[in-house]
């Protein structure tokens, strides 16, 4: 075991080693200490359902704008349909008018 020791630090490759085992527990240290290979898959998967859950709910929210202002232009159109059937009598109401004009102007 103490050769292996001293040839551990002999080597150039035996402090490299030592500086990357040192930087990995270091590191894991800093990341909080727990392994995430089982939970990657899921907490990707719950990130992304939430993701999901919230353009749906984007979606939802635009699609009802959407038929808000649907029901304002049905109310629009409505009016406009209601002033041009008017607007109908009031020219058909003309024409008697002015018929009755052009006879009475005939007879007399």
């Amino acid at each position: 075991m103490q050769e292996f020791i001293a040839a551990f630090g002999l080597s150039p490759l035996g402090p490299m080693a030592l500086a990357f085992i040192s930087g990995v527990a270091f590191g894991w240290f800093v990341r909080g200490g727990r392994l995430r290979r089982g939970d990657e898959g899921a907490g990707g998967a719950n990130r992304e359902s939430k993701e999901i859950v919230v353009i749906k709910a984007e979606l939802d929210a635009a699609r009802a704008l959407l038929d808000e202002k649907d029901g304002e232009g049905d109310a629009i159109a409505e009016q406009l349909s209601s002033v041009d059937d008017a607007v109908k009598r009031a020219n058909g109401r003309l024409k008697l008018i002015l018929a009755a004009v052009k006879r009475a102007a005939r007879v007399g």
